[in-house]
């Protein structure tokens, strides 16, 4: 009993160790990921909305500024009340107005190569010297220099506006086009108030979906990790009871730790599409939060998670055939459409997989007494394996007989097996290939939970099977479950 209880000891220390590794790893990743989405967020602001302004800028350059340009040009000899009782600025206070009008803009000014505020739709401002601004400066040179503010009170276009949140924009004036002379400098105000909002909520929802999928990783890892725990602590026990067990114990022990090897590699595949398509989501690829093509991305999330909710079913089956708890439940069962109806189930991966499913089962085979749930599953198994390992452009043939013996024989023209590795492959949680960059995805429990399923039916299961030939695959009920056919 010492040496049971300090294996139990090993493994809560196990348990814990893996629960502090694994949360603070979980934390710091989620807290990186946020950042990340807050700063590309930001960043995705500051261009969309940069480019608004620098557009309108070109709009100003091409349709105002030839009309004004004399005027720009003498602001620099004009005192601030001369400028702004000129003719030109009432002129251009109108167009401008006319052309922000329905938009974010706020506010334009217009300065000329000299630093002078030559116009404002803002007039206090009018007369204003820029040079000491490192922005006008930049924009002086051909830049366009941008900053994103919270402003508690702005005199925008239409009358003073109260906490907003502002983008203010120094943008090159080129007369002409892109690649002509700098005439001046634009500065653009415009209102991202809605859109700064919008990436606060989108951050919100991401960090929920972030926590969320690094919590579920967690405890889906953190339940492996106690459940191999338990079951090493479990042989190492029986180990010390039974001498004569060692060799077999270890065997046991090493099959576990394989099992949860393939297991992470099972699990690092479906994550990294929730983490790909959170990225999409996270990068605003195709617009704000709520694009009909993220509905598209959340099934991909879906299916990943089914996947990984597939792998921890096989688990507990294994776990539940092991403990005893598992009892056959028989009724009346047509062996024909329980075939048809699995390879009506089975025929999507046949479809995706480039594999020939067909069914050859008499129309009439006459009901046997059997679980239907059970031998369901057997068949789902069987099939599903049969589909896995057989190439593009290969058959899978699944056939039934009623009499003298319920048979159910599921054939392939997949890569089968050496007869050695056919034990291997009957075994629980072992594959005949064990690496982890083994072709075929997996925990290597179908054939074993097949294989308790059959026992437990009182059924016979066999396999024959050659290395590029194929395998087949017969599962033998009793003939005592075979019911004669009523008048």
């Amino acid at each position: 009993m010492v040496r049971t209880w300090s294996q139990q000891g090993k493994t809560f220390r196990l348990s814990r160790d893996f629960a502090v590794v694994a949360l603070v790893v979980s934390a710091i990743a989620a807290v990186l990921v946020i950042q990340l989405a807050r700063g590309m967020t930001a960043d995705q602001i500051n261009r969309v909305t940069a480019q608004n302004n620098a557009d309108l800028t070109q709009t100003i350059a091409n349709e105002f500024w030839p009309l004004h340009e004399t005027f720009i040009e003498t602001v620099a000899a004009l005192s601030a009340d001369q400028i702004r009782a000129h003719r030109d600025t009432a002129e251009l206070t109108a167009h401008i107005g006319e052309l922000v009008a329905g938009t974010r803009v706020l506010k334009v000014k217009l300065y000329d190569l000299t630093g002078v505020t030559a116009f404002s739709t803002e007039a206090a401002q009018i007369g204003d010297d820029a040079l000491g601004n490192d922005r006008y400066t930049s924009a002086r040179q051909g830049l366009t220099a941008s900053r994103l503010q919270f402003r508690e009170t702005f005199n925008a276009v239409g009358g003073p506006v109260d906490s907003r949140w502002v983008l203010s924009s120094y943008v090159p004036v080129r007369p002409g086009g892109p690649d002509a002379a700098i005439a001046g400098v634009a500065e653009v105000y415009s209102d991202v108030t809605d859109i700064y909002l919008q990436s606060k909520t989108f951050e919100r929802q991401l960090m929920l979906v972030v926590i969320g999928a690094f919590l579920a990783v967690f405890l889906i890892l953190f339940g492996l990790v106690a459940r191999a725990s338990r079951v090493i602590g479990s042989h190492h026990d029986r180990a010390v009871r039974m001498a004569a067990s060692i060799a077999t114990a270890e065997a046991e022990v090493q099959a576990k730790s394989d099992f949860l090897a393939n297991m992470s590699h099972e699990l690092r595949t479906p994550l990294n599409a929730i983490l790909g398509f959170s990225d999409m989501m996270r990068n605003k690829t195709f617009g704000p939060l709520g694009n009909e093509r993220y509905e598209e991305y959340m099934d991909d999330i879906h299916s990943s998670g089914s996947h990984l909710r597939d792998i921890i079913n096989n688990v507990l089956d294994m776990a539940k055939i092991e403990a005893g708890k598992m009892e056959p439940e028989y009724e009346t069962v047509d062996l024909g459409e329980l075939c048809a109806g699995v390879v009506r189930m089975e025929q999507g991966a046949a479809d995706v997989g480039g594999v020939q499913l067909v069914l050859e089962a008499p129309a009439d085979m006459g009901p046997i007494e059997s679980d239907p749930g059970k031998l369901r599953q057997i068949l789902i198994n069987l099939v599903s394996n049969a589909i896995k390992f057989t190439p593009t452009g290969g058959r899978v043939t699944v056939s039934a007989t009623g009499r003298p013996r319920p048979l159910i024989t599921v054939a392939d023209t997949g890569i089968g097996m050496r007869e050695d590795d056919i034990p291997i492959a009957m075994a629980p949680f072992s594959q005949v290939d064990t690496s982890l960059t083994r072709h075929h995805e997996g925990t290597g429990l179908g054939l074993s939970i097949s294989q308790s399923l059959a026992d437990l039916l009182g059924a016979a299961l066999t396999i024959r099977s050659a290395p590029g030939k194929g395998t087949e695959v017969t599962l033998a009920l009793p003939a005592a479950q075979l019911q004669e056919q009523r008048a």
